[in-house]
């Protein structure tokens, strides 16, 4: 599929989305993995669905570190097993990837582009334009945070490889760095975010 924004099914549990950017073009396809969210809403891509307003700080910045090292961990572990190398941090895709998982959480979306995000921010060209990267690739993903925060990251993982879109971005043999940005939102949910490309990027 191939558009600004792209297309969503309606509401599903937990929930993936993968994005591809190279010539101001973006791919999307929706994932949708059942029986995670329980107990809590998700939105729907382009539209606000209200939740019950709770605090956002039931993770410790080391639980989010640990959880955004385990996708690194689990995503090298898919390449390796793969035949393709492992791809390196990155602190200006990182601060991107952030930046993009707390955008969807303030705006209560999850989508790679939406007009509720700020000016500059809206596209994923934008965002890597705003890092001197030229081209790259974008996994987004929410979901209710339990007890385990690795068997946490360990889902967002997995559901992203069960999607034919965001294997290819895990898997493509072109990807050098990586950044990854967790942010833990309402309800306790908390919105991961993937930002690949074979361009390191320079960090604002």
């Amino acid at each position: 599929m191939m558009g600004n924004i792209n297309p969503c099914a309606p509401q599903g549990c937990a929930r993936t989305l993968a994005s591809t950017c190279r010539s101001g073009l973006v791919w999307g396809v929706a994932l949708f993995l059942f029986g995670a969210l329980v107990g809590s809403s998700c939105s729907v891509e382009g539209k606000v669905v209200e939740r019950k307003k709770d605090s956002k700080s039931f993770l410790t910045q080391s639980q989010i570190s640990q959880m955004e090292t385990s996708i690194l961990r689990l995503t090298n572990e898919e390449r390796v097993r793969n035949g393709l190398q492992r791809v390196e941090s990155s602190d200006a895709l990182a601060y991107i990837a952030k930046k993009q998982s707390r955008h969807m959480c303030d705006s209560q979306v999850l989508a790679h582009e939406n007009e509720a995000f700020p000016d500059g921010w809206r596209k994923l060209i934008q965002r890597l334009k705003a890092i001197n990267v030229r081209s790259g690739a974008e996994n987004i993903a929410l979901r209710t945070v339990e007890a385990n925060q690795d068997a946490w990251s360990r889902e967002i993982v997995k559901g992203w490889m069960k999607s034919a879109s965001h294997r290819r971005n895990i898997l493509e043999p072109k990807h050098r760095y990586i950044g990854i940005g967790v942010v833990p939102c309402e309800s306790r949910i908390a919105y991961a975010t993937q930002t690949f490309s074979s361009d390191l990027g320079t960090a604002p």
